[in-house]
């Protein structure tokens, strides 16, 4: 495998996910599909620009009212991704809250039996962050990750894995952290796969206990049914 150390500048792979990672003397390891290997600084991680991305000058960071920062990824439908998952503070960490869909306080335990919201109608659901904004849906997603608009790289950050989406347009990035999910009173899958919410409903299984999510983990990224009363992350979005 040919690897490349970098500094500064990424010659990246832009073929797609990734499907290992490691960390050695302080490096993370990043592997491509096609097996190629770019050695990146943990530090310079969060700076990289990478070969063919930032095309055009980087937006300011913007932040509402009440403090909720957001990231302009320069996407077609002119969504704007929240820099963190709701009741985190950090960017990585882990979770923030866990919420079963539609409900807006976080509990101990997610059990069909202390399931109380109970509209499945596509479109609004609802989130508690603050004005403009809203439950993102699967078509959101499906954008959020279109190898035309950014590059999904399974990646860590101090610790946390996760998946860092970077926008071709302006080589700015948000991290979405693999936190798993709730089932009664355990957290699973956390660091290995992340499931989040999305407002729209699960119109290929056509049943009322389920709804679309979003997964992903170190090899896939796609839309799946999941069912309501687990608590799932939620990443909010909103446009201007």
């Amino acid at each position: 495998m040919k690897k490349i150390l970098i500094s500064l500048l990424l010659a990246m792979f832009l073929s797609g996910c990734t499907d290992k990672n490691k960390k050695e003397g302080g490096l993370l390891v990043i592997t491509g599909t096609d097996g190629s290997e770019v050695y990146v600084g943990t530090d310079e991680l969060w700076n990289v620009r990478l070969k063919g991305f930032g095309r055009e000058p980087m937006p300011p960071a913007q932040q509402d009212e009440a403090g909720n920062t957001w990231v302009d990824l320069g996407l077609p439908s002119g969504t704007l991704w929240a820099s963190c998952n709701i009741g985190a503070k950090e960017v990585e960490e882990s979770g923030g809250n866990y919420f079963a869909w539609g409900e807006t306080v976080s509990k101990k335990s997610y059990r069909p039996d202390n399931y109380s919201y109970h509209d499945c109608s596509d479109g609004f659901v609802p989130i508690k962050y603050g004005k403009d904004w809203q439950m993102p849906s699967s078509s959101q997603f499906a954008e959020l990750f279109d190898a035309k608009y950014t590059l999904a790289l399974w990646a860590m950050r101090n610790g946390v894995p996760g998946r860092l989406v970077v926008s071709r347009k302006y080589g700015n990035s948000i991290f979405l952290p693999a936190a798993g999910y709730y089932d009664e009173t355990f957290i699973r899958e956390a660091g290995y796969c992340g499931y989040y919410w999305t407002c729209s409903s699960d119109t290929a299984h056509n049943a009322s206990d389920t709804v679309t999510i979003f997964f992903f983990d170190s090899n896939t990224a796609k839309a799946d049914a999941f069912v309501r009363y687990v608590g799932l992350c939620v990443r909010p979005v909103r446009k201007e």
